[in-house]
């Protein structure tokens, strides 16, 4: 037998591999059914801590966007050198 590979070549499903369709709405979830944030080999499901829906990530960037408003000038300032290298982005939104 040869052991070049062919175009026919089906890979066999494990009991562990899971259907798109079972897994969680999840903003990290990869086309592929993995998560995109941690290293693990499949996506934990409803149990994961990390799970966040595309909602909940919208509500997360407002909270974000509104923080950062509510500071002083200075503090802004602060912050955007610190974490933002100089930029506000909160503020082009």
């Amino acid at each position: 037998m040869s052991s070049m590979k062919t175009g026919r070549f089906i890979p066999t499903a494990t009991g562990r591999n899971r259907k798109p369709l079972e897994l969680p709405d999840c903003v990290h979830l990869t086309e592929r059914c993995r998560c995109g944030i941690l290293r693990v080999e499949e996506c934990q499901g409803e149990h994961c801590a990390f799970r966040k829906t595309e909602a909940a990530c919208r509500e997360s960037r407002r909270k974000w966007i509104r923080a950062l408003r509510a500071m002083s000038a200075e503090e802004q300032k602060k912050t955007a050198v610190k974490y933002y290298n100089g930029q506000m982005p909160w503020k082009e939104i």
